[in-house]
């Protein structure tokens, strides 16, 4: 009887106590205490689940969040992921990546032209901007759903070549912008069918 009694008086410490790992004093509902804060060891830190693909059954509402790092490079229900930490969205039902956007071509709407040569890249950034262009170093800009979408390309060396130094920042500015040069649309629909 005593066992129970001295259960029930240590059961509220559980219910509304705080957890500390490394500390007897934690200063949150969870708080985990490197061995030493000026000189951690090798060892401090810690370590999420690791998965080599994703669960068959995709997780639910109480798992929005849930964290996991993806060993290999899959693709999972028809998109592709790459190493890295991932977390469960559950509103859009998949997983999402964390990453760090250092470039334009980090984001999952922008795309430089990249081949290492920095001499003149063009830039796009949202969905179909740019999306026909052949990377030859246009000095194109395009910001917005499908500006300069058609734009194909040319040598900016050749000044009688067409296609190179255009703006276009809005809706649709310059879409069918092919041959085109030296334009600047701002504004949705701009110059859309210009060519």
């Amino acid at each position: 009887m005593k066992k129970i009694v001295f259960l029930i008086f240590l059961l509220p410490l559980f219910i509304f106590g705080q957890v500390g790992i490394g500390t007897t004093a934690p200063n949150a509902a969870l708080q985990i205490q490197s061995s030493n804060q000026v000189t951690p060891t090798n060892t401090d830190g810690i370590l999420i689940h690791k998965v080599d693909t994703f669960p068959g059954t995709n997780p639910g509402a109480n798992q929005d969040d849930m964290l996991v790092y993806l060993t290999t490079a899959v693709n999972f229900v028809s998109i592709n992921y790459s190493e890295k930490f991932h977390y469960w969205e559950n509103t859009a039902g998949r997983w999402m990546p964390i990453t760090s956007i250092e470039k334009i071509n980090d984001l999952l709407d922008g795309k430089p032209d990249v081949d290492g040569t920095n001499d003149g890249s063009s830039i796009f950034l949202r969905i179909s901007a740019g999306e026909n262009d052949d990377s030859s170093h246009n000095k194109n800009i395009g910001i917005d759903y499908e500006a300069l979408r058609d734009v194909i390309g040319a040598d900016v060396n050749n000044p009688e070549d067409n296609n190179n130094n255009n703006v276009a920042i809005g809706y649709q500015s310059l879409r069918l912008n092919t041959s085109g040069r030296q334009n600047i649309g701002i504004g949705s629909f701009t110059l859309d069918a210009n060519t």
